[in-house]
């Protein structure tokens, strides 16, 4: 991630996501991280159309990102399991 305002790369313990601020040591500033992620996304990325199994909801002060990990497979798999463990355990 780079500073906004000196386009220096900033390193990862100048970066807390839970208080949503970056802090840069080369000039002192601190910005949003939000803000930061806004201004430096790739145009390549669309939040419009996210790729397969993953999602977004753009709040109103905040942008949340998801993806799912489940698959169709799950539900043969798990029946599958619990039969062939019943089977080895007895």
């Amino acid at each position: 991630m780079q500073c906004p305002s000196c386009s220096i790369e900033v390193p990862e313990e100048q970066i807390d996501i839970k208080r949503n601020r970056i802090s840069c040591s080369a000039c002192g500033k601190r910005s949003k991280i939000s803000d930061v992620l806004e201004d430096q996304l790739p145009d390549a990325f669309i939040l419009k159309d996210p790729p397969n199994r993953a999602w977004y909801d753009r709040g109103r002060d905040d942008i949340i990102i998801g993806a799912s990990t489940r698959s169709k497979m799950a539900f043969f798999l798990i029946p599958f399991m619990l039969v062939w463990s019943g089977f080895s355990l007895g």
